[in-house]
């Protein structure tokens, strides 16, 4: 079979989007999918960003994650809103020196979203933010760390534990986060 766009040519491969045969010079690699140039096209015109306000995502960030899913980071934005709702509900059964360390983690995650916020729209009004074609790979550690969250906030609903453990179990947050460090340190050095 003969390159769609170089019938002289023989195909190599095939665009996953049209399935056109392509020969190695038309063949145009995106994130390991194979597309033709008029498929290239089209995902570029999907791809269009909109300037953003950094002014106003900043003050829409007062409300948690909003000012993220304004960027169109619609993941992040559910993350912040999650992240925000499980230290506040944990401060709530926090005593002592715990809720004053759960109160801080609260300020200073404000904070921080509101100033992402800010700086993602900047970054995405540079062209610096990575809008690919495909999204990339979830981070293991993350999972680990939902999976984590997800088992004993369930068991605390059901009554098997109870929130004060979970509150007094949540510096294992830190300790897988620094063991996935490590991990990484000592596979990159080999």
């Amino acid at each position: 079979m003969n390159c769609y766009y170089h019938p002289e040519k023989e195909s190599k491969n095939f665009c996953s989007k049209c399935n056109k045969p392509l020969c190695e010079e038309c063949s145009i690699d995106t994130n390991g999918k194979i597309l033709c140039k008029d498929c290239v096209k089209e995902e570029v015109k999907k791809v269009y960003i909109k300037r953003k306000s950094p002014s106003l995502a900043a003050v829409l960030s007062i409300v948690p994650g909003l000012g993220a899913i304004y960027n169109g980071q619609i993941l992040k934005g559910i993350s912040f809103i999650l992240i925000f709702a499980s230290l506040t509900g944990l401060e709530d059964y926090a005593r002592g020196f715990e809720n004053v360390i759960f109160g801080l983690m609260i300020a200073g995650f404000y904070l921080y979203m509101i100033i992402d916020s800010y700086n993602s729209a900047r970054a995405i009004n540079l062209g610096l933010e990575d809008y690919s074609l495909y999204p990339k790979e979830g981070s293991t550690l993350f999972g680990i760390v939902l999976l984590f969250l997800g088992i004993a906030f369930i068991l605390a609903n059901f009554e098997l534990i109870h929130y004060e453990h979970i509150v007094k179990l949540w510096p294992l947050i830190f300790i897988v986060i620094g063991a996935k460090m490590i991990y990484k340190w000592k596979k990159s050095s080999q």
